[in-house]
């Protein structure tokens, strides 16, 4: 009996080893991206998070300088309403009620610049004008222009059809010829409970709107 002959045995390659000796880079690598990627997520929420936080400090300064500007507009308003305020007690304080001949009669020629014999008060007045009082125990007040120094009204008021005039008392914006703003005052004069009339003068608004426009221009550098 022959024996069999055995010839070179033929293995096939074990991987084993290179997986085993592969295991700790691919790790390395996986763990290397994950890192990678927790990266960049927190930076994308970091920049994120920046941007939102920016967002929200911009909305508060624009808020804040809003109510600052309105606050200071409102207070620049006021003092201007109060210099004009003290410039028509002036006047008002100049005007005369007195008995001429028997009949009482209204003298306005010691008024500051609207009188003739005084020299005007250091102002920069556009107008200052007289309306006699017509119906003054009426509803609302009306007047009929008497007398005006300074920019002239509209040609109409002085047409003798024309009626009396529906007067606002108070302060009030008022646009003159070629855009120009003008603050406007007009207060009832009385003598006792008899309403004289109502005395009216304008000035221009040029010196607040200059400084409002100021004020924007430092809040907006600012902002």
């Amino acid at each position: 009996m022959k024996a069999k002959r055995s010839g070179p045995k033929h293995s096939l390659p074990r991987l084993g080893w290179d997986w085993v000796s592969l295991r700790p880079t691919f790790q390395q690598h996986l763990s290397r991206k994950a890192e990678t990627k927790e990266a960049g997520l927190f930076q994308h929420s970091r920049r994120r998070l920046a941007r939102s936080f920016a967002g929200v400090m911009g909305g508060i300064l624009v808020v804040f300088a809003a109510f600052f500007y309105r606050l200071e507009a409102e207070n620049q308003l006021q003092a201007f309403d109060e210099e004009l305020q003290v410039q028509a007690r002036i006047m008002a304080a100049a005007i005369k009620y007195e008995l001429r001949q028997g009949q009482w009669r209204l003298v306005l020629n010691e008024v500051p610049f609207l009188g003739g014999k005084t020299q005007p008060l250091e102002h920069h007045l556009v107008y200052v004008r007289w309306f006699d009082a017509v119906d003054p125990g009426g509803a609302e007040p009306l007047g009929s222009l008497r007398q005006y120094t300074g920019s002239p009204p509209p040609l109409k008021w002085f047409a003798l059809d024309s009626p009396p005039h529906r007067l606002s008392l108070g302060f009030e914006t008022v646009v003159a010829e070629g855009g120009r703003l003008l603050r406007q005052l007009t207060l009832p004069v009385q003598q006792g409970e008899q309403i004289l009339g109502y005395l009216q003068l304008a000035v221009p608004l040029e010196p607040l709107q200059l400084s409002l426009g100021r004020l924007r221009w430092g809040l907006g550098i600012g902002i």
